[in-house]
């Protein structure tokens, strides 16, 4: 089987201007046949996950992080947002008191930074 390609080619000189001429590429229908099912389980995983991120989106959680196939949802959440207290209140969680946020700004990171090792 041959198909043309549209993006498929390569530039050539004609005259004193370039061209693009497409070139038809083969395609082996034995490997494509054994890639259909892995690739159409590839696409609807990742649907589903997008699906999953969307959801917990909706429902309040935040700093959602999706890596490939896979998503985690860190438990902190902003003092003023109420929608994700819910969100983590109806799941169970309580907050955790004894965690301190800090945050280095200022003089002191640039006097850190300035530092040769930590």
């Amino acid at each position: 089987m041959y198909v043309e390609a549209q993006l498929s080619g390569v530039t050539r000189k004609v005259g004193r201007t370039e061209r693009f001429l497409a070139q038809a590429w083969h395609v082996d229908e034995r490997e494509l046949s054994q890639n259909v099912a892995p690739y159409l389980v590839h696409t609807l995983d990742a649907y589903f996950n997008a699906l999953v991120i969307e959801e917990l989106r909706d429902e309040g959680a935040e700093n959602i992080v999706a890596i490939h196939d896979s998503w985690f949802v860190p438990r902190f959440v902003l003092d003023w947002n109420e929608k994700a207290f819910r969100f983590y209140r109806r799941l169970g969680a309580k907050p955790a008191k004894q965690w301190v946020l800090t945050r280095l700004s200022g003089k002191p990171l640039r006097a850190l930074a300035a530092q040769k090792r930590i």
